[in-house]
């Protein structure tokens, strides 16, 4: 399905492969160059200023459209981790440390 599939801005994406796999990213926008590549962000490790290039044979999609963005509005690092926790549960690799602590420290 990957690479059949037509990806959008706003779709939730897998890596599958390189120092990143198995890191959920959001697709923010497409390579104009080369059709065969997405420009990614998680908003933690490639954030929205500094997005990674990455093959479409490298993903895979974990949820279509996981959010827009509005004529107008700016990406945030902070819109892009809060959509991709929405997407994919807070269980995901791109959770904080700081968030994991606070979490067990609730639960006692």
């Amino acid at each position: 399905m990957s690479e059949n599939y037509k990806y959008k801005v706003g779709d939730i994406v897998e890596s599958l492969a390189g120092r990143d796999a198995k890191r959920q990213f959001a697709v923010i926008g497409l390579d104009s160059e080369d059709e065969n590549y997405l420009i990614l962000a998680d908003g933690r490790l490639r954030r929205a200023d500094k997005p990674k290039r990455k093959k479409i044979k490298h993903v895979k999609l974990v949820k279509e459209s996981g959010f827009e963005i509005k004529d107008g509005e700016k990406l945030t690092n902070n819109m892009l981790r809060k959509n991709i926790e929405n997407a994919v549960g807070s269980d995901s690799k791109s959770e904080s440390k700081d968030a994991k602590i606070y979490k067990k420290s609730q639960k006692n």
